[in-house]
């Protein structure tokens, strides 16, 4: 083992690689969501992120945005440049148990505990640095 990142007040559900390996993404019990920079060992981001636990992380493949689920039902998609949150998403029965963003960031996936996996479109123009509000949805 070469490092241990330490969550002293609660589990950790999830975590992720940012897409240039210098961080990596925990969800946690606690309802947070926290960023570590690998090279430094330090906690460089935390988000006050659901009102129930948080149970994926998924970074987009530009690195700019980072999208999250929870037992709330919700999906959030989350601007880490600026540290805030870009929109929420609804459309789960329940709680939703896991999310990725497609590795062109064009859709995220969400699965839950309505045994619906449902596909948005991120609408992230990441080339531009752009986003539109419309939220598209195919669930199956």
């Amino acid at each position: 083992m070469l490092f241990t990142f330490q969550e002293p007040n609660g589990v950790i559900n999830t975590v992720k690689y940012h897409p240039d390996g210098t961080c990596v993404a925990a969800g946690t019990f606690d309802k947070k969501i926290k960023i570590w920079d690998i090279r430094s060992k330090k906690l460089v981001q935390l988000y006050d992120a659901h009102n129930e636990s948080v149970t994926g992380v998924s970074f987009h493949a530009s690195g700019n945005y980072l999208v999250s689920s929870s037992y709330d039902s919700s999906l959030k998609i989350w601007d880490l440049r600026n540290g805030q949150i870009l929109y929420t998403l609804f459309g789960h029965e329940g709680p939703i148990t896991s999310t990725n963003f497609s590795p062109d960031g064009e859709f995220i996936l969400s699965g839950g505990v309505d045994s619906e996996l449902m596909l948005w479109k991120s609408n992230l123009d990441w080339n531009n640095e752009s986003q539109s509000k419309s939220i598209n949805l195919l669930t199956f």
